[in-house]
């Protein structure tokens, strides 16, 4: 493949023998696609994500930088919401680690930020969002076959679901 985003978008388009329309299908317009293909326009990260899966590579094959970008921003901004868990700033813990969620990351990233929502709604005083939290957190990390991970999550699940049980009681 050549050096130019839109070259190595274009050859690998053409090697999984779509069209643009295809391609673009549900993601961009065509025209937004010809626009990447000429180098005239720079692809969103979850852009990006979504053409590189519709042709069955890694988004670093079709752009090394951005997708390193990406990567980078969303740890970022997790490093964010722990810090704002530390300062006791959970409305806005809560709003990165959502961001994070709900963006295109692997999943020892998205486990990772359902922790700090949990913790962070659990401070908000929202302990059944935070349970869901951890319930998904534990799919991942079941699924993962991390099982320090999942014994730690089901541990804190376990303490919210008590003290939640308790403070119905009460």
């Amino acid at each position: 493949m050549t050096n130019s985003f839109g070259a190595r978008l274009l050859a690998a388009r053409q090697t999984a023998g779509l069209t643009q329309r295809e391609l673009a299908a549900g993601i961009m317009s065509t025209s937004q696609l010809s626009l990447l293909e000429r180098n005239m326009r720079r692809p969103s990260v979850e852009a990006l994500d979504a053409l590189a899966g519709r042709l069955g590579l890694q988004a670093s094959q079709l752009s090394p930088g951005l997708a390193v970008v990406g990567r980078q921003r969303l740890e970022c901004r997790l490093d964010r919401a722990e810090r704002a868990l530390r300062q006791c700033d959970y409305a806005i813990a809560e709003r990165l680690a959502t961001q994070v969620i709900c963006s295109r990351t692997n999943a020892a990233r998205r486990m990772r930020a359902y922790c700090v929502r949990a913790e962070a709604r659990e401070g908000l005083h929202c302990p059944r969002a935070a349970l869901d939290d951890l319930g998904s957190a534990l799919g991942i990390a079941k699924h993962r076959h991390d099982t320090s991970t999942f014994a730690r999550i089901a541990i804190a699940s376990a303490r919210l679901r008590r003290q939640f049980h308790l403070d119905d009681a009460a």
